[in-house]
Order: C-alpha cells, then structure tokens, then sequence
C-alpha cells in the first residue's frame, strides 16, 4: 500500500505499525492483541484500529503524499487487514491441528566449504543453520539457538513432551512463524525485538541483581525465566508471559520494552504500581529512546520512582538485532539516542544503589557492541547445551534473583557472544562474507 513511498526500509515501517496497532487495542479499550483473548489475532491488528495510525500518516505526508492519498493508504491497510484475518479465519477452521502435522527438519552448512583458503570447521554451531517445515511453510533458525530452544523446551515443556523429538519441532516451528509474522515476516525485520549486548547484562547483573527480562522472548532472552507477548508458544521455552500480567513482589528487573509509545506507557505504570505495592526491595533497569517530546518517556523520566537516568548518545552503545537468531548476534551500533531509567522503591535503593561504578559499568557495556565482532566461533558448548563465555561460567544460574513468583524452572541454556577484538578482515574465510561485509571503518582496510 505505500512502501514505495516508504523506501528501502519499508519493512522496518512495517514491523512499527503492525506494533502500534496492536497495542492501540488496549488503549482504546479494543479487542486486546493479547493471546489471553481467544477472539484476538496475536499478530494481525483490528482493521477499524489499522485504518488510522498518526505515525504513519506523518511519514508519509512527509515523504510528499497528499494527505488525501495518505487517508487511502489507510482504507487499504483496513481491508487487507480485514481480508487477513478473514483467510485466518477460514484456514484454521479448515485445518488440522498443528499437533497432528509433523514438522520436517533439514541442517544446512551456511557459507562453508569450498571457497578457497584456510576455512574453518564446518561444524561450529554458529555456522549451521535449520529449515523446519510444516506444510508448505518453512522458517530458518541458526542451529545454536535451535539448541537453546531444545534445552529450554526440556526443563519447562509439559513433562510428558520433554523428551519427544516431534513436540520440540512443533512447538520450535509455532515460536519461529509467530515471531515471524509479528515482525512483518521479512526477513531484515526484528528492530523491536533488539536486546543488549552480553557485556550490558553481565554489567546490570553484578551491580543491581538483574536476573529476569521483562520484555524479552525465547529466541533473545538473557535469563532462563523471562515474561513476552505470546505465552501460547513461549511458555513451553521459559515464559511467564504478558509482563503486564506479571505481579512480583520483590526482585530485580531489566525492561526493554519494544520501542512504541503506547505500550511503553502502560509498562510505566505497571512498574509504579508494583513498586507502590512491593513486600520486599524492588528494581526495574527500563531502557527506551531517548524522545523527549513523547508523553511516555516522560512519564517514566519523571516517575516518582525514577533514581537515576543515564543518556547514551547515537552512536556510542550498540544493540543485538532481533533477527539474531537467523542472522549473526553481532551487535549494532545505534542510530539514535537511549535513555536508561533506574527505578527503585526505597528499600531498591538501598540494596542495589547507582553508584558511579555501577553507571561506569553500564556505559561501558553498552558500548562494548562497538569494539567488539559478536562471533560465536570462540563459544563452547557445556554438556548440558548452555553457552559459556570465556570464563567458563554461564550465564544463567540457579538463582532467579526476584521473589514472590511461583513455578520457577530450573535452567536454560543462552548463547553468549564470544567476542574477537581487532581482527582483521579475512577475504578466505566464505562466513564472514556471508554474515555481512561492514564498512572498512568497522572491520579495517
């Protein structure tokens, strides 16, 4: 309907709008987008909410379009949507259960063999990627993350699943398409699925008890235990869901929420009323742009809880894509402005206090993305499938580090980027021309 207007990046346009029509269900007291709510689709908006979307209709009166052809591009997002939900409609009453389908699983080397030169082991995990199919749909998923997944499906899958090969495809195909489908389904799209850099989280855990995600899923989650949007198929790999719906009261927190301002509204709020009710010392690390101008960033810079912000300018932290798990886990350095909002009940503070060492700690490990290539060839797998860094430790542990939440799960595995400091491009090694050719300025002359 209007990414020409849109240009090359459409599809990151896209994956926006599909956010922000979804969360203006529950501002507008619609059919909430949440899977709790069997009559919603948990990707595709309501039409009469697709029809208008203020931040669309900006960029394209900006780009030049008239504001009556911009009114148009809005009636034909309202009856495609309208037609999508329509075929969904007919198609799931149609179809068989996923859990009668069997889901096909094929392992392909990505960039390996035959491109001259000192290539490396085809078998790193990094450098394997899997197409699993069902039907005539099929999703790619990089083989170390398939692994996490199957870890994670073994310690919080119903128990008489666990251990079933055929369970583990179709609940790992469900996440992928959903995940898919909610980003736009291009293959570049996940920019509201970013997360921090290794270093970040390692940082936030040492100095303010981080242990859990907020806003997170199984394909990008640091911490074993973790709340997202979709707990129909994110359950089974850890999930506690809709972190609206979670209600600690104690504990340690990092929140990233995807970057629209009405659903970052509404996680403000949630964190005041928890921490207004808390038993125990409570702490959320809330990560958003830096946009002063949005009612949202300040109602969270100004929340009576608010102990702390630190700024990041463009260019000096770097984020994890959200496609990480079907591209590299290089981090990206971002384009614009963050703002990192501490808050704290009074007993937070005194538990876990922003002292300068801390915030040091933060800004370096937010802007380790820029120094360092994410490359998981220095990773080792232990026994059990988690990834460890070089230390030899993993990242994740048995200590949750929040109270007052029942069900707790005992483990998940994590891909931890391994990093490689001041390597020089090499034009024989097929992956990394496979993984992405950066700049000169990035990866050296």
């Amino acid at each position: 309907t209007c990414g020409h207007a849109l240009g090359g990046r459409w599809w990151s346009h896209f994956e926006s709008w599909l956010y922000a029509r979804r969360a203006a269900a529950t501002r507008k007291g619609k059919k909430s987008s949440s899977i709790a709510n069997a009559d919603a689709d948990p990707v595709t908006p309501d039409p009469e909410l697709a029809r208008h979307d203020p931040d669309l209709h900006r960029k394209l009166t900006a780009s030049g379009m008239s504001e009556y052809d911009a009114k148009g591009v809005g009636m034909a997002l309202q009856r495609a949507t309208a037609a999508a939900l329509a075929q969904i409609r007919r198609e799931s009453a149609s179809a068989a259960s996923l859990d009668k389908k069997k889901v096909k699983l094929a392992e392909f080397a990505v960039g390996g063999g035959g491109g001259g030169g000192d290539v490396e082991d085809d078998t790193a995990p990094q450098h394997k990627k899997v197409k699993l199919t069902c039907g005539k749909v099929s999703v790619e998923v990089n083989s170390a993350h398939l692994q996490r997944l199957r870890v994670a499906f073994e310690r919080f899958a119903p128990v008489v699943h666990r251990h079933r090969d055929d369970a583990f495809r179709r609940a790992a195909f469900a996440c992928l398409a959903r995940y898919s489908s909610q980003q736009g389904a291009h293959y570049k799209a996940g920019g509201m699925q970013a997360s921090l850099p290794a270093p970040m989280f390692d940082a936030l855990r040492e100095h303010f008890g981080v242990a859990m995600e907020l806003c997170a899923s199984p394909l990008n989650a640091r911490y074993r235990r973790f709340c997202s949007g979709h707990v129909d198929v994110d359950e089974c790999f850890g999930s506690f869901g809709d972190c609206l719906k979670f209600e600690p009261d104690a504990g340690s927190f990092e929140v990233n929420p995807p970057f629209d301002p009405t659903f970052m509204a509404a996680v403000c709020g949630h964190m005041e009323r928890l921490l207004a009710n808390a038993s125990g010392a409570m702490s959320f690390a809330v990560i958003v742009p830096r946009r002063p101008e949005d009612a949202s960033w300040s109602k969270l810079t100004n929340s009576r809880y608010a102990v702390k912000r630190i700024d990041f300018e463009a260019g000096a932290h770097a984020y994890v894509p959200g496609g990480q798990h079907v591209r590299s886990a290089r981090a990206t350095p971002s384009a614009a402005a963050t703002t990192l909002v501490l808050l704290q009940n009074e007993a937070g503070r005194g538990r876990w206090p922003a002292t300068r060492e801390a915030v040091d700690a933060l800004r370096a490990g937010f802007a380790s993305g820029l120094k360092k290539s994410l490359d998981d060839e220095d990773e080792d797998v232990d026994d059990d499938g988690a990834y460890l860094d070089g230390s030899g430790e993993s990242d994740v542990t048995d200590d949750d580090g929040f109270g007052g939440v029942k069900g707790r799960g005992d483990g998940g595995g994590r891909v931890n980027g391994g990093a490689v400091v001041g390597s020089r491009w090499d034009f024989d090694d097929v992956r990394r021309l496979f993984w992405g050719a950066g700049s000169a300025g990035r990866w050296g002359k």
